[in-house]
């Protein structure tokens, strides 16, 4: 990879399915850049006078993609224990607080990103759930199979952070809602989504 990652790329986004014929014609227009693999850690998120948040304090390979809302997520807990500091609390209990908070809730995290790291390292045994996911008919039918599967397929702890995840989502849609401004009338209107 290092010594041709244009070249990498291009070859292995080949051998997914229907995308040779995508690449036909396509010029790529810049460099190809990467990473490494990254250690995912915690580290201590305060001390006397800081505090650490986002990647600072809890950094894992991007694999999984939960970065930046871990991060928003951690931005507003740190926010809700500096307003109990300020409010009278005591530093060092603000702060264990929220370090206890942001750990417990994102080790499931953390554990699964090591697992995805895993995976992305044993490439072959993901290609026959590319190969069926390529196909709209076929990952439709692994969707409506999955429910029955899952207590068979996760751990409990697994479990576990699929209702974690379950339960960010469902607070997110309850607080979605759109807002349309008719700049000619200046009146604002909000409406919640559709259910």
């Amino acid at each position: 990879i290092r010594r041709d990652p244009r070249a990498w790329l291009l070859r292995e986004y080949a051998t997914l399915p229907g995308m040779a014929r995508r690449l036909k014609n396509v010029v790529l227009e810049d460099h190809v850049f990467g990473i490494r693999g990254v250690e995912s850690c915690f580290r201590k998120p305060y001390g006397a006078g800081w505090a650490l948040t986002g990647d600072a304090g809890y950094v894992k390979d991007p694999i999984t993609g939960f970065g930046v809302g871990d991060a928003l997520l951690q931005g507003f807990w740190l926010a809700k224990a500096l307003g109990a500091w300020f409010d009278g609390a005591s530093w060092e209990a603000s702060m264990s607080t929220f370090q206890q908070k942001r750990d417990l809730t994102f080790r499931p995290f953390l554990d699964q990103t090591a697992a995805a790291v895993a995976a992305r390292d044993d490439g072959d045994a993901l290609d026959d759930l590319r190969a069926a996911l390529v196909s709209q008919h076929d990952a439709h039918l692994l969707l409506k199979a999955l429910p029955g599967l899952l207590d068979q397929a996760f751990a409990p702890m697994d479990r576990f952070r699929h209702a974690v995840l379950k339960s960010m989502f469902d607070s997110a849609k309850q607080a979605d809602v759109q807002i349309f401004s008719n700049e000619s009338t200046g009146t604002t209107q909000t409406v919640a989504p559709p259910t």
